[in-house]
């Protein structure tokens, strides 16, 4: 029998309940892994009760003190372990140190792996240089015990670089199932309508985008603007001055999906000359691109299929974004072609089956 027991921070297994690209993954990841495996265990200090579904359980694990750390997380993962005859493997997210510390311990009942999506330079952007060495000291120790690891799940090579890693890894992207992407719609809107929802923050090219609609040749074009983060501020600011943008603030997965359902053209935007990028986790985009909607983006994909699937701009720069939003608003007939591009490039790179073939075979049998 083998088994994947995963430290995760869902809150349910119902995906209209999260509301986050990572939580959604996380899901996501766990009924990928489901086809696999006798049992995926999931384990969670978020989550507010127990759950069960298919062979997929969701166990409350409440934190062991106010500092968070973790002690409960591994007293259930070495609970679950306590079974014989099982292949198991430990799966967590990121390099949180105490986290680490604890299950480094459980290493040799079972195989220990780390899904890396994220760096914590990124929450450190926009902080004061006192609160910047602050995160960094934090997460050292886990930066150095990363290569005490089995193994390391990564969205882009340059992460594992980035890292320093001496351990297995294995490449992988956010998945679909390709089946459930959706045909285009035409909006009907007699001014096009973009759409900018996320985290509102200088590497997500917040301030660029909102400049760029800002100016008047843009006038005719609506952005709607959702999400929270350290430019939530500039965004509501921009609202009152700009009659053609908007910002809803923090909203809810249903509530978003509305809005997605109402735009014609989804922004996807990145600065990807920031530091960040190399670890970047390109879900917003295969969400997007499955919902039938065209998409604009700067570079955040390799793959030669890329340019036909986006309205690619050359950077995140606020002149670059006005230039293709004014070029999109002139040339409507496009954003048809852009979403059966997309179609294909989502079937060419992101297919679920094809990645969960992967990463199980990473997990299970080269680590």
């Amino acid at each position: 029998m083998s088994r994947l027991i995963l430290v995760s921070n869902l809150t349910a297994l119902d995906a209209a309940a999260l509301s986050t690209s990572s939580a959604k993954y996380e899901l996501d990841l766990a009924r990928g892994m489901s086809g696999y495996v006798d049992s995926v265990e999931v384990l969670s200090q978020k989550a507010k009760e127990n759950e069960s579904a298919d062979n997929i359980s969701l166990y409350s694990c409440p934190s062991a003190d106010s500092l968070r750390d973790f002690a409960a997380i591994g007293a259930q993962a070495e609970k679950l372990l306590e079974k014989d005859g099982e292949k198991a493997v430990i799966l967590f997210f990121g390099y949180n140190p105490r986290l680490m510390k604890t299950l480094l311990k459980l290493r040799s009942r079972a195989k220990l792996a780390s899904v890396v999506y994220d760096t914590h330079k990124g929450a450190a952007q926009g902080k004061s240089a006192l609160k910047k060495a602050a995160i960094d000291f934090f997460f050292s120790p886990g930066l150095r015990m990363i290569n005490d690891l089995d193994g390391v799940v990564l969205f882009r090579r340059e992460a594992a670089d980035a890292l320093r890693l001496r351990v297995p890894r294995c490449v992988v992207l956010p998945s679909v199932d390709v089946g459930e992407i959706a045909d285009f719609a035409p909006t009907g809107n007699e001014k096009l309508r973009f759409l900018y929802a996320g985290t509102l923050c200088d590497y997500n090219a917040t301030r660029e985008t909102i400049d760029a609609f800002s100016k008047d040749a843009l006038g005719d074009a609506h952005l709607a603007v959702f999400g929270d983060g350290p430019l939530a501020g500039y965004a509501a600011a921009a609202a009152e001055r700009a009659p053609n943008i908007t910002f809803g603030g923090r909203v809810t997965t249903a509530e978003l999906e509305k809005e997605i359902a109402a735009a014609d053209v989804l922004l996807n935007l990145r600065d990807t000359s920031n530091e960040v990028m190399k670890y970047a986790f390109p879900s917003k985009l295969v969400e997007y691109m499955k919902y039938g909607k065209a998409v604009m983006s700067t570079r955040v994909s390799d793959a030669p299929s890329f340019e036909d699937a986006v309205f690619l701009a050359p950077d995140s720069s606020t002149d670059s974004i006005a230039s293709l939003a004014a070029y999109i608003c002139e040339h409507r007939g496009e954003i048809s072609k852009k979403v059966e591009g997309s179609r294909s490039y989502l079937k060419e790179n992101h297919d679920r089956r094809t990645i969960n073939d992967r990463l199980y075979t990473f997990l299970f049998k080269e680590i």
